[in-house]
């Protein structure tokens, strides 16, 4: 009995730690895609800005903290959607200011 009773209780220790760490990797997933949210964000009023370079890492760093959080490749492909719409008009914005600067 005291030998079973050691077992459930090994049993039930394992069952935890297993518990927390599936709990310690959605919240950790949860962050990264609370992180992303904020880097398309700042990326976006960067754009507005006219800081491109910024801008550009802002949105490198969302797409990290996308692909961390488990949000790319869903259905429909929305944040790759958003990711390469927002990089387009980064690029047309940096073209727009190099031209403007040899005319």
């Amino acid at each position: 009995p005291a030998c079973a009773r050691a077992g459930r209780r090994e049993e039930a220790r394992r069952l935890l730690k297993e518990e927390n760490a599936e709990q310690d990797e959605r919240s950790s997933r949860g962050r990264a895609k609370e992180d992303g949210d904020q880097g398309y964000m700042e990326a976006e009023e960067l754009l507005r800005a006219g800081r491109l370079e910024e801008a550009r890492q802002a949105l490198a760093l969302a797409e990290r903290n996308w692909a961390i959080a488990g949000m790319m490749n869903l259905g429909g492909r929305p944040f790759e959607s958003a990711i390469d719409g927002l990089r387009a008009q980064i690029d047309a914005a940096a073209a727009a200011a190099e031209a403007q600067a040899q005319a």
